[in-house]
């Protein structure tokens, strides 16, 4: 008995270390290590453009990890640039030729960076006249996707929601859908809220912001972009996003309820104040509208669509579905000039305003310094067409 118990007990002990050999063995052929997947917002250009392109590897609220990130990037002879955008400090590359694209990336994912979002470069080479210093960024408010401008991104980076029939050219509301409208912003207060506002132009389109958590570091803005109807004063229905009711509206605030289009049972209950409008003129009128840019000495910008909010709020789509944000005022009592800015006036240039009225909107835009605070000009001679997406 003894001696089977001892055969057994060894036969055992063998068998588990052979079982245990096999596993490290598993282990270390299928199971060592490997990178998860780069996620690209923007997509990866066609190698054939013409264009220059930016890729932005990360955006942070702590400068020292904007360093850290910077520094990555040089260890790889990358020359990233610095780039302001309300709280965060993007990192970006820049000057790309798309046939550069593929090999970037790859070097990108091997830095160990996980998201990254692709741009069109628009930013100009300009060298200010009696300055030593090496010339900032050139911003325009006609191209939020600049270096110098985007998030964005959406912030793409941010995630954009924007639907297919907002981004085409010919996108045009039926007359016979429009019953009322509105152009209000509505900030919300409500505590512990993900929607930051909504907002409403008059010829029926709407930009709704919402907070996630981001994929870099803090917070980032979503941007859902798109149609609303309004059959009757207490009901709004924004296109692809959801529907809202209205409870109570006064001047001060409003109170309504929103209920998602992918989930009827999540209907949330919010209170907003009503941001201030820019006092009203009949060029008011017909500027804040939602217009497409139908040609340009900047290509690259036509069919983006961009609109304009009685708020002061300024958006920028381009027709791959990306979506910036920021922000314009009138710079006179004229109402012949627009300022625009996309970091909070810290920085803001100024446009002229050629021609406008019910069918057309035309204007010279000189661009500006982003390394000049407060206003600058660039001088250079863009003007851009734009025509109403619904007259």
């Amino acid at each position: 008995m003894l001696t089977f118990n001892t055969i057994f007990h060894d036969n055992y002990l063998t068998l588990y270390r052979y079982f245990i050999v096999l596993q490290l063995f598993v282990f270390s052929a299928f199971c060592f290590p490997q990178q998860a997947p780069l996620k690209i917002i923007g997509g990866i250009p066609n190698e054939n453009s013409a264009a220059l392109y930016q890729i932005q590897v990360g955006a942070f609220k702590i400068m020292r990890n904007a360093e850290a990130a910077s520094l990555r990037l040089k260890s790889a002879n990358f020359n990233p640039v610095y780039e302001k955008y309300l709280d965060f400090t993007r990192v970006i590359i820049t000057g790309l030729a798309a046939k550069e694209i593929p090999a970037s990336l790859e070097k990108i994912k091997s830095l160990g960076f996980k998201e990254v979002i692709i741009r069109a470069d628009r930013r100009k080479p300009v060298v200010p006249e009696k300055r030593e210093a090496a010339a900032p960024e050139v911003s325009s408010p006609a191209a939020l996707a600049r270096p110098d401008t985007a998030p964005p991104p959406v912030p793409e980076g941010r995630k954009i929601a924007v639907p297919e029939s907002a981004r085409s050219p010919e996108a045009v509301i039926p007359k016979d859908t429009k019953k009322y409208d509105i152009s209000e912003k509505w900030d919300i207060v409500t505590p512990g809220s993900s929607y930051a506002s909504f907002e409403f132009n008059q010829d029926n389109y709407f930009i709704v912001i919402e907070n996630q958590i981001s994929g870099f570091e803090g917070t980032e803005q979503i941007i859902h972009f798109g149609e609303y109807n309004m059959p009757d004063n207490n009901t709004i229905e924004l296109t692809d996003l959801g529907e809202i009711k209205i409870n109570s509206n006064t001047d001060a605030g409003i109170a309504f309820s929103f209920t998602p289009i992918d989930d009827p049972y999540g209907r949330t209950f919010l209170e907003a104040i009503k941001a201030e409008s820019i006092p009203d003129s009949p060029q008011l009128k017909l500027f804040t509208r939602t217009w497409k840019i139908a040609g340009s000495s900047n290509d690259v910008t036509v069919n983006e669509i961009v609109l304009f909010s009685r708020a002061g709020t300024y958006l920028e789509t381009e027709p791959d579905g990306l979506s910036w944000l920021s922000e314009w005022r009138w710079y006179d009592e004229k109402n012949e000039e627009f300022e625009y800015s996309h970091d909070n006036w810290q920085h803001y240039g100024r446009a002229k305003i050629l021609s406008l009225d019910d069918r057309s909107l035309v204007f010279n835009d000189p661009g500006y310094y982003n390394g000049v605070e407060g206003y600058s000009s660039a001088g250079y001679d863009d003007v851009y067409e734009l025509s109403p997406m619904r007259e």
